[in-house]
């Protein structure tokens, strides 16, 4: 990882750590549930850095909130970490990587992280032996977020284009996805 990396990867993590705090305290933790704030710096890191730098940030990113401020709680921390883990690694090799589409990488990557989130729940309620009905740790998280949802859906694009036009701008690149190469 060079050293624009590792600068972006800090910022991001403080972003992922910064964000929902905002959240968090101008509407009460139920806000990081429905609004999702830490998945946007994880999905920019992916878009932006890359798989690797998405994939560290959506790891560090849940895991230095939860240590700090104790949000993700811990139960949830660990859903939120594979589910985060997924969003910024699959973001980084569909639109930094494959160069595919900025939506289609986008909503496959909140496909793949909500599986990843359910696979993850319905592995732990099994492994403790709780009975709930089929589907519901996904529809649950689903519901909840849809909000989320549909702001990541439309503002990431605007912004993740946003500031690839100005690093083209500015550092004078043909390619703006080698931001931080």
């Amino acid at each position: 990882m060079n050293v624009k990396k590792l600068v972006y990867s800090s910022l991001f993590i403080a972003l992922g750590v910064l964000v929902p705090q905002i959240f968090h305290f101008t509407g009460g933790p139920a806000m990081g549930g429905i609004f999702l704030p830490m998945h946007f710096p994880v999905l920019a890191a992916g878009f932006l850095c890359g798989p690797i730098t998405g994939l560290v940030t959506g790891i560090i990113s849940p895991l230095l909130s939860s240590a700090l401020t104790g949000m993700p709680p811990v139960p949830r921390l660990w859903f939120m970490l594979v589910e985060l883990a997924v969003y910024g690694i699959v973001s980084g090799i569909l639109y930094y990587k494959m160069r595919k589409n900025i939506f289609l990488s986008l909503i496959i990557a909140m496909i793949l992280g909500r599986l990843a989130y359910s696979l993850v729940f319905i592995t732990v309620i099994n492994f403790f032996g709780i009975s709930l009905p089929f589907g519901l740790g996904l529809s649950a998280s689903l519901a909840k977020g849809v909000p989320g949802i549909v702001l990541q859906i439309m503002i990431i694009p605007i912004v993740i284009r946003a500031l690839e036009r100005r690093s083209t701008h500015n550092e004078g690149i043909e390619n703006s996805r080698k931001i931080v190469e």
